[in-house]
């Protein structure tokens, strides 16, 4: 009796833990619809490769991977995600902003599949919708930009222009003049909001990159995916590091991607985008049973953002760099996500902004005259001066001489007003009207 009574216990233990076992070796099937460029891109779809990597070391995961062509159409990205969840895959990640007006549609079609998409806020009550404060990691790309420069002369690459890439371009604008109020910086996209092949265009990166070195230029942040090879390439056939020529990669390590190897001397930093850590929180809710949905905000105070330090040629810049992010983190500083850039043949015109966007205005000096240009009108609540104006020389460095003023200003409570600014002898306290800047602005919430 007691033999039997032992058989059994021992028995029911194993019955228990082959149990146990089977519940927790549930394989999560993934599907991962790739933005345009793929896997291999060293960047944007390599991290959140890397996030399913990371799961498959906790719990079993089969993957599907699904790539993109460069000139996919919406309805053809919707088969991608349909595709996926029609064959039992969950979570569906869709990865980019390509899926933005075709996810929610799907996402409706399969309730009980838990969809993912990156950089994309979107609402539903099986979607799992991950952005990242960007900006905040791009203000610290302009602070090493504008320490690490030796021209004062820095330049920013973006992918398509999207308000997305807007985001990089204002936080890298705002850490830099942070830190060199005269810094010059030139800003460029490959391609407007409807052309996703630019995420994949080298030749066009390093077109772009040429000229900004031959403009002086001699740190580019590169926002251009899988074009971004194109920017690092260039940098190292103008001299690279050896000159004193940089590039700051995005989204993953570019410095340590190996298909990078041969450029990786520009690479400086990159600014890290936590896709990884985001797809691998994404699995593992699924995983569990519990999959995560609504909008989930990666930054710098939860590590959903920052900056690699492979390369130890940034050793020198570090400590601004984690200066500036212990300001944004404590709420010292608030990092804008949208700026916009206007020059004399703007004048008149009328200008919609949504509080906290920043507006710079950067208006010519005639040499002859000794004329300069100051704000007369329209700064308050509604628009305010971000520090003084600035002086940019041209080929001389006198005030007063050929060169350019550049103004910036920060939009506030919502409202209407109109900016003006005049151009003036700086000794006179009288406006002597030779030209006038006006713009009407319109700033909402």
């Amino acid at each position: 009796m007691i033999k039997r009574s032992m058989l059994f216990l021992a028995c029911s233990s194993i019955l228990l833990l082959l149990i146990a076992c089977s519940g927790d070796s549930r394989t999560v099937k993934v599907g991962l619809a790739y933005d345009s460029g793929g896997r291999g891109d060293g960047a944007f779809n390599d991290a959140a490769y890397a996030g399913v990597t990371k799961a498959q070391q906790e719990v079993p995961v089969e993957v599907l991977e699904l790539p993109a062509t460069g000139t996919e159409t919406d309805a053809e990205r919707r088969v991608r995600l349909q595709q996926l969840a029609r064959s039992g895959y969950n979570p569906v990640i869709a990865v980019g902003t390509g899926f933005s007006s075709v996810l929610s549609t799907v996402a409706a079609e399969f309730p009980g599949t838990s969809f993912v998409i990156i950089d994309v806020a979107l609402d539903g009550q099986n979607i799992d919708s991950v952005v990242f404060a960007s900006e905040q990691g791009s203000y610290l790309a302009g602070v090493i930009a504008a320490t690490a420069s030796k021209n004062g002369h820095i330049g920013f690459i973006g992918g398509m222009d999207i308000p997305l890439l807007r985001a990089f371009e204002a936080g890298y604008w705002q850490g830099a003049v942070s830190v060199r109020p005269d810094i010059v910086i030139d800003s460029s996209y490959l391609g407007d909001g409807s052309d996703a092949s630019v995420w994949n265009r080298p030749d066009l990166a390093a077109q772009a990159a040429s000229s900004m070195i031959g403009s002086r230029c001699d740190v580019i942040y590169a926002a251009a995916g899988g074009s971004n090879t194109g920017i690092f390439q260039a940098l190292k056939d103008a001299g690279g590091s050896e000159r004193g020529l940089w590039a700051i990669g995005t989204d993953s390590d570019q410095y340590n991607a190996p298909q990078l190897a041969a450029v990786k001397e520009v690479v400086l930093t990159s600014i890290l985008k936590r896709v990884d850590v985001a797809v691998y929180e994404a699995i593992l809710g699924v995983s569990k049973g519990q999959p995560v949905t609504g909008v989930q905000r990666y930054d710098l105070a939860r590590g959903g953002v920052g900056y690699a330090t492979s390369n130890k040629a940034l050793a020198p810049y570090q400590t601004a760099a984690d200066t500036a992010a212990q300001r944004i983190t404590s709420g010292g500083i608030t990092v804008a996500t949208a700026i916009r850039h206007l020059t004399a043949a703007d004048t008149g015109t009328a200008v919609s902004l949504k509080t906290g966007d920043l507006l710079t205005v950067t208006l010519s000096v005639n040499a002859s005259t000794g004329y300069s240009w100051s704000v007369a009108g329209g700064t308050g609540e509604v628009l305010s001066e971000e520090g003084k104006a600035v002086y940019l020389p041209g080929s001389s460095s006198a005030i007063g001489s050929s060169g350019s003023y550049r103004f910036t200003f920060r939009a506030g409570k919502p409202g209407l007003t109109t900016l003006r600014l005049v151009y003036k002898r700086q000794w006179e306290t009288t406006e002597s009207p030779a030209q006038t800047f006006v713009l009407t602005l319109a700033v909402t919430a």
